[in-house]
């Protein structure tokens, strides 16, 4: 999971995927400006500029778990493990919150961090006038890989 806020651009918002993540904005309308000077094969000078937000898995993993470990329980004990795993609301966060962080230290390790993000607060920037027009699309949502 990425913790620093990153910027992407686009050409086309109804087409293009966001490429490319900078550390800001300004690396960003940078790297945008010097694609566009060097191909000029973009319609015109207007540039998709947002904010990448990275997917953060939100699923309560350790409820669904301990229901399964539950009903494992009981296939085989029956009445006797009823109460298996039937956690307080207290120790219920306490191992969700230590599978979320288990789960995230080994995508971490292995590899399977997300690689994808949804753009938020995408400002259109024109490159060669950048005080003309310049405003925020409301509630834009696209999503992306990198």
């Amino acid at each position: 999971m990425k913790n620093k806020e990153q910027w992407a651009y686009c050409w086309n918002c109804d087409q293009d995927n966001f490429g490319g993540l900078f550390d800001t904005k300004e690396e960003a309308i940078q790297a945008a400006r010097n694609e566009w000077e060097k191909e000029r094969n973009y319609e015109d000078e207007k540039v998709y500029i947002g904010i990448a937000e990275f997917y953060e898995e939100h699923s309560n993993f350790g409820e669904l778990l301990c229901e399964k470990m539950n009903d494992n329980a009981w296939d085989e004990y029956y009445d006797v493990a009823n109460d298996y795993m039937k956690l307080s609301a207290k120790h219920q966060k306490i191992f969700n919150d230590r599978i979320k962080q288990c789960i995230r230290t080994f995508q971490e390790e292995f590899g399977y961090e997300p690689d994808f993000y949804c753009v938020k607060n995408v400002e259109i920037i024109y490159l060669e006038n950048p005080n003309k027009y310049k405003y925020i699309i409301s509630n834009f949502d696209k999503k992306s890989r990198y």
